[in-house]
């Protein structure tokens, strides 16, 4: 291999390490409703109803220290009470309220859980969700009822809590930390795990590339964890029709799949490699790594960069593509 060679497999390799990161800077901007970011320190509370209370403040501040969740949440009373008997009947709703300046109350699709004891008893758990926005602090709230949004026993078990807090090492520069509070046990437990499930998502599109149309069908088989994180092992099969061959040719790729998703609502990132090839005016594509986004209607929208063979030129190593399809 002469050196030639040798400068622009190394180029395509930076290349190529330069399209995951972008990829992966882009994805971390979708964030997940109810998801902790970097920057706060949170406390979750497992309240006796089952519904969780959720606290995120600022990492360099010790909530042990300060009262602005207390204000935020008399605040909110208050205003809340000048409403409450005007809220319309909805199913499931969430509520909006940013300190002192507004509150909005829309209707959602909600969730109902039936918990089945030894005694064949049901427990009926129907979570609506409000988040209040303050001062260095946000607080989430799942709810059954409205009246329960202005129940004492909120402050009071946020405040127990808030008292169990124990810092062993606190560096209020360099210190996340996150704490998991359990009423009915009243002290502070380990966080519970995600919950890991077998997946086979499956999906199938349509594309353009280097202007030429192909199909694509995407087997797979992977794992979601906790219901908002799917990775999956993808065998894509793409299928092409050449005019002047009058022939049918297909490429294989074996892909990484890796989606963050909200209900059925998605983005994603993939890396897959050529491990087999037959697509004559694809033979000089090796790798792939795109982006994919899900709509709630199970639509799949992807763009996608292909490396190809160094010798194609010097500014032509990357190819993109385009495409449509249904599934993950």
């Amino acid at each position: 291999m002469n050196n030639k060679s040798l400068y622009m497999n190394f180029k395509r390799a930076i290349i190529f390490l330069m399209a995951i990161m972008c990829s992966f800077m882009a994805i971390a901007q979708y964030e997940l409703p109810n998801s902790r970011t970097s920057d706060y320190d949170s406390l979750i509370i497992e309240r006796l109803s089952g519904h969780t209370i959720t606290l995120l403040w600022d990492f360099r501040k010790n909530i042990k220290n300060s009262d602005n969740w207390k204000v935020l949440l008399d605040d909110f009373k208050s205003n809340f009470k000048e409403v409450y008997d005007n809220i319309p009947e909805f199913d499931f709703y969430k509520i909006d309220y940013v300190q002192n300046q507004s509150l909005v109350i829309d209707e959602i699709r909600g969730r109902e859980t039936y918990t089945v004891n030894e005694k064949d008893e049901i427990i009926y758990t129907k979570s609506n969700r409000c988040k209040l926005r303050g001062e260095g602090i946000t607080i989430y709230l799942e709810f059954n009822d409205n009246s329960e949004l202005i129940d004492s026993s909120v402050n009071e078990d946020i405040a127990n809590a808030i008292n169990n807090i124990k810092h062993k090492f606190y560096f209020s520069n360099i210190s996340k930390q996150r704490h998991y509070f359990n009423v009915e046990k009243n002290k502070m437990v380990p966080p519970p795990r995600p919950k890991v499930s077998f997946a086979m998502p499956v999906g199938a599109k349509v594309g353009l590339l280097k202007n030429q149309p192909y199909m694509e069908l995407r087997p797979g088989i992977g794992v979601i964890v906790g219901q908002q994180h799917l990775v999956s092992l993808n065998v894509n099969f793409m299928l092409h029709y050449d005019e002047l061959a009058n022939s049918r040719q297909n490429d294989i790729y074996l892909g990484l799949n890796w989606m963050a998703f909200t209900e059925r609502q998605g983005l994603g990132v993939e890396y897959a490699v050529k491990i087999s090839e037959g697509i004559e005016d694809f033979d000089d594509l090796a790798f792939r790594a795109g982006l994919n986004y899900r709509t709630n209607d199970g639509i799949l929208l992807g763009i996608d960069y292909y490396l190809r063979d160094p010798d194609a030129g010097e500014f032509r190593n990357i190819v993109w593509g385009f495409s449509l399809g249904f599934g993950f």
